[in-house]
């Protein structure tokens, strides 16, 4: 059976950010210049699955893939948090992903955040904090300064 990601482009381009993390996740895409990379089918190899030490039907799958950059082909592993029995991708699938053309080991997938906006979203909900705080304490009628 081989499934077919939607077109990463269209998903970008066309539907608008329905909250402050699609927002950021869209601005990081964007920023990134992820929209203009080149797009490829990524074909998976294997996916296994390695339970959570304190839950064991819940852990993470490990997918296997390998997509075609120019000539070249680029092996890698991408990880799904889930639940036993249920592999985001079976051997064989097909999903759509986007590389970047000055370095092709760097990938784009749509159903998958990368560390760098992960990262920034930390560090975006962190700063929100850090002024709501700062905001609050600043307005504060019963503080004394």
């Amino acid at each position: 059976m081989t499934n077919y990601a939607v077109d990463i482009s269209l998903v970008f381009d066309q539907l608008p950010p329905s909250s402050i993390i699609d927002w950021l996740s869209d601005s990081l895409y964007r920023w990134r210049g992820v929209a203009i990379w080149p797009e490829t089918e990524a074909t998976v190899h294997k996916c296994d699955f390695s339970a959570d030490f304190e839950m064991p039907r819940y852990g993470n799958y490990h997918v296997s893939f390998s997509y075609r950059a120019g000539e070249e082909v680029i092996a890698k592993t991408i990880g799904f948090a889930g639940i036993e029995n249920a592999p985001p991708y079976s051997v064989g699938d097909i999903f759509l992903l986007k590389y970047s053309p000055k370095r092709p080991s760097r990938y784009y997938c749509a159903t998958h955040r990368s560390r760098a906006e992960g990262v920034a979203l930390i560090l975006f909900f962190v700063a929100v904090g850090i002024i709501g705080a700062l905001l609050a304490i600043a307005f504060d009628p019963d503080s004394t300064h």
